[in-house]
């Protein structure tokens, strides 16, 4: 496809303009489709098919059948990885690498072989982070109960202003990779909903208060209808 793609453009720029302006031509209209594919890439939505964690691979194998882009990476390099928790739905290319990977990786696009190069992010990398003023992001973990100290399972943990987040597992626990700008809110039936800024913690562990006046609304009657009380 681009062995065709190349000899037809450099055909055209023979006809229409003088070989050295014809050769100009033909390296920028390449670059130019090399970046479009490269763009294209980091933009392309995901569709992820329910709400679970997921590892690094399984990431990549959704990456990989929704897109025409094979990755390259060392064999041993996500040993001891954690998986990630991530929101049924879809999320952009480039979106969803970040949160899989973390802080400890980098990656690059290869629009001339349709790859994706991940590799370990260097001391070197984050320090050219800090200095162009970019805050880092970091995983926060906790455990989210209610006043009598039992864990709630199924909680949403949403990034305040950002369709991502996930849900507390069967003992309450939660992950999510965050920066320290975020906050993070959290929600569920029959509770008060919780607002919390992320800030340099690591762990956020969540008491959440019973909603009273929501309990207190509704009414079941014999007949089997609700009805709100006077």
């Amino acid at each position: 496809m681009k062995i065709k793609f190349t000899s037809t453009l450099f055909a055209l720029a023979k006809r229409v303009v003088p070989p050295k302006v014809g050769s100009v031509f033909l390296l920028v209209c390449v670059c130019v489709f090399s970046l479009a594919i490269k763009v294209s890439a980091q933009d392309a939505n995901i569709s992820i098919p329910e709400t679970r964690q997921y590892s690094t691979t399984e990431v990549f194998d959704l990456i990989k059948k929704q897109t025409n882009y094979t990755f390259v990476y060392r064999s041993d390099l996500f040993n001891g990885q954690p998986a990630v928790n991530i929101s049924e739905g879809n999320i952009k290319t480039a979106d969803l690498l970040k949160l899989s990977l973390g802080n400890n990786f980098s990656y690059e696009y290869s629009a001339e072989d349709n790859t994706i190069i991940v590799s370990p992010k260097t001391s070197d990398d984050n320090i050219n982070s800090s200095a162009a003023g970019e805050s880092v992001a970091h995983r926060v973990t906790g455990v989210v109960s209610d006043e009598t100290g039992e864990t709630l399972a199924g909680v949403s943990v949403i990034i305040q202003g950002q369709a991502r987040g996930t849900i507390t597992d069967t003992d309450g626990r939660y992950a999510l990779n965050v920066k320290p700008e975020n906050t993070l809110i959290y929600s569920f039936l029959g509770y008060k909903r919780k607002e919390i800024s992320v800030g340099a913690s690591s762990q956020i562990d969540v008491v959440l208060e019973e909603s009273l006046t929501t309990l207190s609304e509704v009414q079941i009657v014999s007949t089997g209808y609700q009805k709100n009380r006077p």
